[in-house]
Protein backbone atom coordinates (compact mmCIF):
# COMPACT_ATOMS: atom_id res chain seq x y z
CA UNK A 1 0.00 0.00 0.00
CA UNK A 2 2.80 2.42 0.91
CA UNK A 3 4.60 1.75 -2.36
CA UNK A 4 1.40 2.37 -4.32
CA UNK A 5 0.99 5.72 -2.55
CA UNK A 6 4.59 6.69 -3.35
CA UNK A 7 4.17 5.63 -6.98
CA UNK A 8 1.00 7.72 -7.29
CA UNK A 9 2.72 10.72 -5.66
CA UNK A 10 5.74 10.39 -7.94
CA UNK A 11 3.61 10.05 -11.08
CA UNK A 12 1.99 13.38 -10.22
CA UNK A 13 4.97 15.25 -8.77
CA UNK A 14 7.54 14.11 -11.31
CA UNK A 15 5.27 13.90 -14.33
CA UNK A 16 7.47 16.10 -16.49
CA UNK A 17 4.53 18.46 -17.05
CA UNK A 18 5.28 22.12 -17.71
CA UNK A 19 6.14 24.15 -14.63
CA UNK A 20 5.42 27.87 -14.37
CA UNK A 21 8.49 29.44 -12.80
CA UNK A 22 7.04 32.94 -13.16
CA UNK A 23 4.14 31.99 -10.89
CA UNK A 24 6.58 30.44 -8.40
CA UNK A 25 8.66 33.65 -8.39
CA UNK A 26 5.51 35.72 -7.95
CA UNK A 27 4.41 33.63 -4.97
CA UNK A 28 7.89 33.92 -3.42
CA UNK A 29 7.81 37.70 -3.88
CA UNK A 30 4.41 37.79 -2.13
CA UNK A 31 5.81 35.79 0.78
CA UNK A 32 8.63 38.26 1.22
CA UNK A 33 6.25 41.21 1.03
CA UNK A 34 3.53 39.76 3.27
CA UNK A 35 5.56 37.81 5.85
CA UNK A 36 8.54 40.10 6.45
CA UNK A 37 8.15 43.48 8.10
CA UNK A 38 10.07 46.28 6.36
CA UNK A 39 13.55 46.78 7.78
CA UNK A 40 13.60 43.36 9.46
CA UNK A 41 15.38 40.14 8.54
CA UNK A 42 13.47 36.92 8.87
CA UNK A 43 15.93 34.05 8.56
CA UNK A 44 13.27 31.89 6.93
CA UNK A 45 11.17 34.24 4.79
CA UNK A 46 13.37 37.23 3.90
CA UNK A 47 14.99 37.34 0.47
CA UNK A 48 17.82 34.82 0.64
CA UNK A 49 16.36 33.09 3.67
CA UNK A 50 16.43 29.36 4.12
CA UNK A 51 13.20 28.99 2.19
CA UNK A 52 14.92 30.28 -0.97
CA UNK A 53 17.32 27.34 -0.73
CA UNK A 54 14.58 24.82 0.04
CA UNK A 55 12.41 26.10 -2.80
CA UNK A 56 15.35 26.16 -5.23
CA UNK A 57 16.14 22.52 -4.48
CA UNK A 58 12.48 21.52 -4.68
CA UNK A 59 11.96 23.38 -7.96
CA UNK A 60 15.00 21.67 -9.46
CA UNK A 61 13.67 18.34 -8.23
CA UNK A 62 10.37 19.06 -9.99
CA UNK A 63 12.14 20.05 -13.18
CA UNK A 64 14.57 17.13 -13.33
CA UNK A 65 13.02 14.44 -11.12
CA UNK A 66 11.09 12.94 -14.03
CA UNK A 67 14.34 11.82 -15.67
CA UNK A 68 16.42 11.34 -12.50
CA UNK A 69 14.84 9.16 -9.81
CA UNK A 70 17.88 9.80 -7.60
CA UNK A 71 16.59 13.37 -7.10
CA UNK A 72 13.41 12.18 -5.40
CA UNK A 73 14.66 12.86 -1.88
CA UNK A 74 13.08 14.70 1.01
CA UNK A 75 16.35 15.84 2.62
CA UNK A 76 17.48 19.20 1.23
CA UNK A 77 21.23 18.60 1.62
CA UNK A 78 21.04 15.10 0.13
CA UNK A 79 18.98 16.39 -2.82
CA UNK A 80 21.41 19.26 -3.33
CA UNK A 81 24.30 16.77 -3.40
CA UNK A 82 22.51 14.78 -6.10
CA UNK A 83 21.89 17.96 -8.08
CA UNK A 84 25.65 18.58 -7.93
CA UNK A 85 26.52 15.01 -8.94
CA UNK A 86 24.17 15.30 -11.93
CA UNK A 87 25.73 18.69 -12.76
CA UNK A 88 22.36 20.41 -12.58
CA UNK A 89 24.03 22.82 -10.18
CA UNK A 90 27.71 23.54 -10.64
CA UNK A 91 30.35 23.37 -7.89
CA UNK A 92 30.18 27.06 -6.98
CA UNK A 93 26.36 26.99 -6.82
CA UNK A 94 26.51 23.84 -4.69
CA UNK A 95 29.02 25.45 -2.33
CA UNK A 96 26.93 28.63 -2.08
CA UNK A 97 23.66 26.80 -1.38
CA UNK A 98 24.97 24.05 0.88
CA UNK A 99 27.14 26.33 3.03
CA UNK A 100 24.36 28.93 3.28
CA UNK A 101 21.84 26.24 4.20
CA UNK A 102 24.03 24.89 7.01
CA UNK A 103 24.85 28.44 8.17
CA UNK A 104 21.18 29.46 8.26
CA UNK A 105 20.22 26.23 10.07
CA UNK A 106 22.83 27.01 12.77
CA UNK A 107 21.59 30.61 12.92
CA UNK A 108 17.99 29.43 13.36
CA UNK A 109 19.00 26.98 16.09
CA UNK A 110 21.02 29.65 17.92
CA UNK A 111 18.20 32.17 17.57
CA UNK A 112 15.76 29.71 19.10
CA UNK A 113 18.10 29.11 22.04
CA UNK A 114 18.79 32.81 22.62
CA UNK A 115 15.07 33.61 22.46
CA UNK A 116 13.67 30.47 24.00
CA UNK A 117 11.04 30.65 21.25
CA UNK A 118 11.03 28.29 18.29
CA UNK A 119 8.61 30.37 16.23
CA UNK A 120 10.30 33.79 16.07
CA UNK A 121 12.90 33.75 13.30
CA UNK A 122 13.29 37.52 12.97
CA UNK A 123 16.82 38.65 13.70
CA UNK A 124 17.14 41.11 16.56
CA UNK A 125 18.41 44.61 15.83
CA UNK A 126 22.11 44.54 14.92
CA UNK A 127 23.13 46.77 17.84
CA UNK A 128 21.01 44.97 20.46
CA UNK A 129 22.34 42.85 23.29
CA UNK A 130 20.29 39.97 21.92
CA UNK A 131 22.14 40.14 18.58
CA UNK A 132 25.49 40.31 20.38
CA UNK A 133 24.48 37.25 22.39
CA UNK A 134 23.52 35.49 19.16
CA UNK A 135 26.93 36.30 17.66
CA UNK A 136 28.72 34.95 20.75
CA UNK A 137 26.63 31.75 20.70
CA UNK A 138 27.65 31.23 17.06
CA UNK A 139 31.33 31.75 17.89
CA UNK A 140 31.82 35.22 16.37
CA UNK A 141 34.66 36.90 18.20
CA UNK A 142 36.34 40.23 17.77
CA UNK A 143 38.12 42.77 19.90
CA UNK A 144 34.77 43.19 21.63
CA UNK A 145 31.18 41.96 21.39
CA UNK A 146 30.25 44.75 18.97
CA UNK A 147 32.87 43.57 16.48
CA UNK A 148 31.64 39.97 16.74
CA UNK A 149 28.10 41.16 16.08
CA UNK A 150 29.28 43.18 13.08
CA UNK A 151 31.00 40.10 11.65
CA UNK A 152 27.82 38.04 12.06
CA UNK A 153 25.69 40.78 10.49
CA UNK A 154 27.99 40.91 7.45
CA UNK A 155 27.98 37.11 7.11
CA UNK A 156 24.17 37.07 7.21
CA UNK A 157 23.96 39.87 4.64
CA UNK A 158 26.44 38.30 2.21
CA UNK A 159 25.05 34.78 2.40
CA UNK A 160 21.42 35.81 2.06
CA UNK A 161 22.22 38.17 -0.83
CA UNK A 162 24.09 35.41 -2.65
CA UNK A 163 21.29 32.89 -2.13
CA UNK A 164 18.60 35.26 -3.37
CA UNK A 165 20.67 36.26 -6.41
CA UNK A 166 21.04 32.57 -7.27
CA UNK A 167 17.32 31.92 -6.74
CA UNK A 168 16.28 34.75 -9.06
CA UNK A 169 18.89 33.91 -11.70
CA UNK A 170 18.07 30.20 -11.68
CA UNK A 171 14.32 30.56 -12.11
CA UNK A 172 13.70 33.88 -13.85
CA UNK A 173 14.25 32.40 -17.29
CA UNK A 174 12.50 29.04 -16.88
CA UNK A 175 9.03 30.00 -18.05
CA UNK A 176 6.84 26.91 -18.23
CA UNK A 177 9.83 24.61 -18.12
CA UNK A 178 9.25 20.92 -17.97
Amino acid sequence: MGQRCEDHRDAFTYSGAAWDSQNALYLRKRQIHELVKPGRTNVKYSAGGIIDIEYAVQYLQLLYGHDHRELRLSNTIEALEQLRILRIVNESEYELLSSAYLFLRKLIDALRIVRGDASDLVLPARDSEEFKSLARRLGYRGRDWDEGAALLAEDVRQRMAGVHEYFLRAFSNKKNAG
